[in-house]
């Protein structure tokens, strides 16, 4: 885990210090003033989950750099399903990253209004979390959240570095962790350039330079990762099978080079570190996503549908009889689809029909199109 040394602080004393993976319950934390530091899940799960236990004294939350923070569920829809969209994957890689932060901002209430400090509006530099009851605890006066890191303690008084000072009993650290790989020798480690947050490898799975060996789920991601890890782990099993194969060596080391200078700068978290896109790009690898035009009736919940596993099913290696029934089925349970595009999903979709200019694509919008003119004749 990532701990954040702190001036002035002594173990033992009276102020005590954990990171957030201790944490176990409110429980231990009833008539003490407690300090959150952070803004990822973490720090916003525990300290909402703090703040709605009324023997907790008080409660401070504390971050550097504010995040938007997503509900888990809108309208008792998980918000996955709702946000990250085939169709979003699409508008990331072929549009911008910028454009599909966009559409996550449509789910996202504006933190100011809960008295929360608000965080970049800069789509490009967009950053998000989830949370449950977070914002509704600042609002209700239960939190108090500012833009601060801690300067330095003494005995129960925390210093910090927009001039505050506190006192609080416990400060729960929400910092989270660092990439730790004790079970590679140092020379993998050394070959793979592991760094705090990443492993430096095609596609963060192969390396030429080691035959036979891939790493899996050794990233960084915001959403689901055990739908992304399957893909990952098809994807290395055909490859190891010989159903498919690698690029060469060059275009292999290209692309590491690529991603390191990305991640160097902070854009590889912020820009491939969601669930639709590392998805969709492990099932491009593995050659599974399903044609959008081939069924008329997949098309909607193909492109706005949740992406359940059942999508990765229909077609290609690893194929199962009945998944785009089973699929048709998960996306009517969300029950996301609606009978007419939205106009606005359907300009997105305009636009990245514009852009890759294949016959589906064209296809897929003018079909859409159609069933909105029905629509409205109707």
């Amino acid at each position: 885990c990532h701990m954040p040394e702190v001036k002035g602080y002594v173990p033992g004393g009276a102020l005590s210090i954990i990171h957030s993976r201790e944490f176990k319950g409110s429980e231990s934390l009833h008539g003490k003033r407690v300090m959150v530091v952070g803004s990822s899940i973490s720090a916003y799960e525990i300290g909402g989950d703090i703040a709605n236990d009324s023997k907790v004294k008080d409660i401070i939350s504390i971050c550097r750099n504010p995040r938007y923070v997503l509900p888990k569920a809108k309208d008792l829809v998980p918000i996955e399903a709702q946000a990250f969209t085939r169709l979003q994957g699409l508008v990331a890689k072929h549009i911008s990253a910028e454009a599909a932060a966009e559409r996550i901002a449509d789910f996202i209430e504006d933190p100011k209004n809960y008295g929360a400090p608000r965080p970049n509006t800069d789509a490009s530099q967009l950053q998000v979390t989830f949370g449950s009851v977070w914002l509704q605890n600042v609002k209700d006066g239960r939190i108090r959240a500012m833009v601060a890191e801690i300067k330095e303690v003494e005995g129960t008084k925390v210093h910090l570095t927009n001039g505050a000072t506190v006192e609080v009993d416990v400060i729960i650290m929400g910092t989270g962790y660092e990439l730790h790989t004790p079970f590679l020798s140092r020379d993998i480690r050394s070959t793979i350039e592991v760094s705090r947050d990443f492993v430096h490898m095609y596609q963060r799975t192969f390396h030429p330079d080691l035959p036979n060996f891939a790493c899996v789920g050794l990233f960084n991601q915001f959403g689901p990762y055990f739908p992304v890890m399957e893909l990952q782990s098809r994807w290395v099993s055909m490859v190891w099978k010989g159903v498919t194969a690698l690029p060469s060596r060059e275009e292999q080391l290209q692309s590491i080079q690529h991603f390191k200078e990305r991640s160097d700068t902070g854009s590889a978290v912020r820009k491939e570190g969601f669930f639709h896109q590392n998805l969709m790009t492990y099932a491009e690898l593995c050659g599974v996503l399903p044609p959008l035009t081939e069924r008329p009736d997949l098309l909607k919940p193909l492109l706005l549908g949740p992406l359940a596993p059942s999508v990765f099913r229909i077609r290609g290696h690893g194929a199962y009889p009945g998944a785009a029934e089973q699929f048709l089925e998960d996306a009517d349970n969300f029950g996301l689809i609606p009978e007419k595009v939205p106009d606005n999903q359907l300009r997105i979709l305009e636009m990245v029909a514009q852009v890759l200019s294949t016959p589906e694509m064209q296809q897929a919008v003018q079909q859409l199109k159609a069933d909105a003119g029905a629509s409205k004749a109707a």
